[in-house]
């Protein structure tokens, strides 16, 4: 992956407006704060425990970090869930230039994009956040300025989550917060807990039967019927 030096991004989120110098990545330089609009899963950054790794995704699919003999080095199963509503201040992005890499471990997504965050220890407006630094590492297809703002776009808001999320039923707030999908959740909700589908596939109207829209994901098969989750498997 080439980047040209002194590559700038302007990413915009909401009305907020950020611009990162790649030849300027080693400078940790506090930007300003945002909500996750998605829970997302965190535990330790593959083989460096002085990180933390965030990502929508089971860890167990993650397979970003590639040896030079083609081995995949799945990091460690995730141990906590940051859910939707939780500040985070964007540190710095990291690219994958000659610099940034050989200062990477060897084990790791050494090729990717990260962006560096704190996050809050807990939901909602506070003004404690967690010391160890967390990691989103983006995909590795993610080269351009657009393609990473349309990819972070779809975690982070200047607008707070949680004045809608508050307003649900408790047990519809409880599967976002746990990113466990429920029956009776729309669409945004299903967004909200588990982040976008994998897939996405219309099952036509039958003569008694409605019709199904079903999301597929890495752990779940959910069908939504008329807007709203109609059946949950596990997978």
């Amino acid at each position: 992956m080439q980047f040209l030096a002194f590559f700038s991004i302007v990413l915009t989120i909401g009305c907020t407006t950020l611009n990162f110098e790649q030849g300027d990545s080693s400078k940790e330089e506090e930007l300003p704060q945002y909500w996750l609009q998605i829970s997302l899963y965190g535990g330790r950054f593959f083989d460096d425990d002085k990180l933390s790794l965030i990502d929508y995704r089971p860890f167990s699919v993650i397979d970003d970090a590639i040896t030079h003999d083609g081995h995949i080095f799945y990091p460690p199963k995730e141990t906590k869930i940051i859910p939707a509503g939780t500040l985070i201040k964007i540190i710095r992005i990291s690219y994958p230039n000659d610099k940034e890499t050989l200062k990477r471990p060897i084990y790791s997504p050494r090729n990717n994009i990260w962006v560096y965050m704190k996050v809050a220890k807990e939901r909602g407006k506070v003004s404690l956040f967690h010391e160890q630094t967390h990691v989103m590492i983006i995909p590795k297809s993610i080269t351009e300025a657009t393609q990473l703002k349309a990819y972070l776009s779809r975690f982070l808001s200047n607008k707070d989550p949680n004045r809608w999320i508050l307003q649900l039923e408790s047990y519809i707030q409880d599967g976002i917060f746990m990113k466990q999908p429920k029956i009776g959740m729309k669409k945004e909700q299903v967004i909200a807990a588990l982040g976008p589908a994998l897939k996405k596939q219309m099952q036509e109207e039958a003569d008694f039967d409605p019709a199904q829209e079903i999301w597929h994901y890495h752990n779940y098969l959910i069908v939504f019927v008329d807007g709203s989750v109609r059946k949950i498997k596990n997978i």
